[in-house]
């Protein structure tokens, strides 16, 4: 399971509101890709922990303040 280069590319495409090319979102999407999954990971790690099997959003909201993310900032975003 991947995330599509083409996602990343119309992400990055829309954001600097130029041209990208698909070598560079492909590796934005690799990267995107590995960071799920590690992401994932842990969180699966904080459920166990918490005694359950399904990983919630309060496990990844966790992981991903260790991670230094601004939670708050991620909320204001608008997802397509």
């Amino acid at each position: 399971m991947s995330i599509a280069k083409y996602s990343a590319h119309r992400v990055m495409k829309r954001v600097v509101g130029r041209r990208v090319s698909l070598d560079a979102a492909e590796l934005v999407a690799k990267y995107l890709t590995k960071v799920a999954g590690d992401i994932a990971i842990y969180a699966g790690r904080v459920a166990k922990e918490s005694g359950r099997t399904v990983i919630r959003k309060k496990d990844v909201a966790l992981v991903l303040e260790i991670m230094g993310v601004d939670i708050e900032e991620l909320e204001k975003m608008e997802i397509e």
